[in-house]
């Protein structure tokens, strides 16, 4: 089955109807790990809470949150967009093989969601789509531990670059994928870290070469 690892601030509604959707959905293996940013004393039986006594951000949370999944497929979600769950776990066993999958906000931030029982179309994501990180699937062993220099920002380019580009492994956007919500809400009040990060992620993409092509 799947992790679906959330790290949060609380800061949008969406989070709770995930949870909600979480519990209500009831899938055997399924796991919800709450990275809890905001050290908040908010609690629902069959959801793992892990909580920080600082903001550790986006990033080293992926990393926290994928160290402790259970699962060998993992699930990066935003805290402010909701997807239809159900739709998520009807359809994990009709993947192809894959590299991962992203979000590409232009085409699945609607007003809908999808029906619980609705077949996913996958198409190929030629290039790194607007909102890619909100939600990212992909087998565990396809994840690599962001460095902590880029806290906020880079960390889904950083996985797409090494899955398509340097493990040319197939990387899919969903077609009729429907979430609600807004985009990057959350993160939007760090924008100023955006250009702190920018040096830090080409450094970051030469080091991982040099990793993997030394192999």
């Amino acid at each position: 089955m799947i992790s679906i690892i959330i790290p949060t601030l609380w800061q949008s509604d969406c989070i709770y109807e995930t949870i909600r959707d979480f519990k209500y959905s009831q899938v055997e293996g399924a796991e919800l790990i709450i990275i809890d940013n905001a050290n908040s004393d908010y609690n629902e039986e069959g959801v793992t809470f892990v909580r920080q006594t600082e903001n550790i951000f986006v990033n080293p949370a992926w990393n926290l949150g994928v160290s402790l999944a259970k699962n060998d497929t993992i699930c990066l979600l935003n805290d402010d967009i909701t997807i239809n769950l159900k739709t998520l776990f009807n359809n994990i066993s009709r993947f192809p093989e894959y590299g991962m999958i992203g979000f590409d906000a232009n085409r699945n931030l609607t007003q809908t969601l999808n029906v619980d029982d609705e077949i996913w179309e996958l198409e190929d994501a030629t290039c790194r789509s607007l909102g890619f990180g909100c939600m990212m699937i992909m087998p565990k062993s396809h994840y690599e531990i962001i460095p902590s220099d880029l806290k906020i920002y880079f960390g889904d380019d950083m996985l797409y670059w090494l899955n398509k580009d340097f493990f040319k492994r197939k990387v899919y956007n969903i077609k009729n994928l429907k979430a609600t919500g807004e985009l990057s809400k959350t993160s939007r009040p760090y924008e100023p870290q955006l250009q702190v990060e920018v040096h830090y992620f080409h450094s970051v993409i030469q080091k991982l070469q040099q990793k993997y092509t030394n192999l």
